[in-house]
């Protein structure tokens, strides 16, 4: 793949607009879990409490995933965005007057089932304003981007929220308007108005959507793989707070920081899949992408035991090391992700993208649901139980072998040749 890829695809208007909004539109949602996490442990810490915040924040996703991805296809898919985030802002506006654990989880429950209806109509647009030959680069930008908010959205939102403390909400909901903004700007051809109007039953279109995925098994495989990985990172999204706190000594806050290292192994990795990608193969650079996270990730959970076993915990070694190996998990999770999505767009028909990017979101959060809500517990009882290692390094080492499993699985004809 060469450099005149990237080049052509943002040169495209419409395409530079979608990801120019997808990038304030990420980094408010990442700002705003990082500001919600911060408020609700200003006075006490809590693995269990951040598991509670990151739940709520994902059954929505489990709830509403597919049902949004049939009016995607049926509505027109720059009404939904623009819909979807002026409310997003509305009700982030309204963390100004209460910050009560249940207001704030009212609040996420809310700005996330806006989110299911955008994520799937942002996603489903990029096929219909970029060329088949530049889905790769298109997508490494698009998905580099989200891969990397999650991290670098965590790094600018801890100054942001120390400057601005309370009226942070209202930062987070300018974000949200100006993706408005850049959305409204978008234009989408006559053909796709056209096939948003389907006048058949929501019913017979949800369960066309659901017997599409699973008659198309390269869908289907390329779903679960999804699935693993994104697990993986939800359980680490529980975590790493924890890990920052207990393992590096470091206050809650600064998870940020060292999400911030990830978030640059993962542009690096976009932009290296971007170009390579074609020339590699996708199953290869999904093959490699797997094994090499589930090592590292493995070898970061573990930065406590390198460090007693160098002698060197008295040194700022564990830090370093933990934000060396966050890069390399940061990239090579680009390697799996990146290809994956690529080929759900390239096989899926355009009147089928809304439902079967809103089935995916609906099994990877459904997924994401069990690392979430046991991750933190499962720190908290395993402290200190084996090995004299920190709870959070166990789960994190169990992930990362999971990982690792992961890498080896594929489905029976499965084969993707490019």
């Amino acid at each position: 793949m060469s450099d005149s890829s990237f080049r052509e695809v943002l040169k495209n208007p419409h395409f530079l607009l979608l990801w120019t909004a997808q990038i304030f539109s990420q980094f408010s949602d990442k700002i705003l879990f990082l500001f919600m996490v911060d408020l609700i442990t200003k006075d006490q810490f809590s693995n269990s409490a951040i598991s509670g915040l990151t739940l709520v924040f994902t059954i929505p996703a489990v709830i509403f995933g597919s049902v949004a991805g049939v009016f995607v296809d049926r509505w027109n898919k720059k009404l939904i965005m623009v819909i979807s985030n002026i409310f997003r802002a509305i009700f982030v506006s309204l963390m100004l007057f209460s910050h009560n654990l249940f207001y704030i989880y009212t609040m996420a429950f809310l700005v996330s089932t806006l989110t299911q209806f955008f994520a799937p109509a942002e996603t489903s647009m990029i096929p219909s304003i970029i060329d088949k030959k530049n889905l790769m680069p298109a997508n490494s930008l698009f998905t580099g981007t989200m891969l990397s908010s999650v991290v670098l959205g965590f790094a600018i939102g801890a100054p942001i929220i120390s400057k601005f403390n309370n009226a942070t909400a209202i930062v987070i909901a300018i974000m949200y308007l100006i993706s408005t903004i850049l959305v409204a700007f978008i234009k989408i051809n006559q053909n796709q108005k056209k096939e948003e109007k389907n006048k058949d039953p929501f019913l017979k279109e949800f369960k066309e959507g659901l017997e599409y995925v699973f008659k198309k098994q390269i869908i289907l495989f390329s779903l679960i793989r999804l699935i693993i990985m994104f697990s993986a990172f939800a359980a680490l999204s529980v975590l790493i707070i924890g890990f920052v706190k207990q393992v590096l000594n470091l206050p809650p806050v600064y998870f940020g920081y060292l999400l911030a290292s990830s978030g640059l192994g993962m542009g690096l990795g976009a932009a290296f899949t971007g170009k390579f990608g074609n020339n590699i193969g996708k199953e290869k650079l999904i093959f490699r992408g797997f094994l090499l996270s589930g090592i590292s990730l493995v070898i970061l959970a573990n930065t406590e035991l390198f460090s007693n076993f160098l002698n060197l915990k008295e040194t700022n070694f564990s830090i370093i090391f933990a934000f060396i190996f966050a890069s390399i998990v940061g990239f090579t999770a680009s390697l799996s992700v990146i290809p994956l999505q690529t080929i759900l767009q390239e096989i899926t028909e355009e009147k089928m993208r809304g439902k079967v990017f809103g089935v995916q979101n609906m099994f990877v959060n459904t997924a994401m649901t069990v690392p979430m809500a046991f991750a933190g517990l499962a720190a908290d009882f395993m402290d200190d139980r084996l090995f004299h290692l920190k709870g959070v390094s166990l789960v994190m080492t169990i992930v990362g072998i999971l990982v690792f499993i992961g890498s080896f699985f594929k489905g029976k004809k499965y084969d993707l040749k490019s």
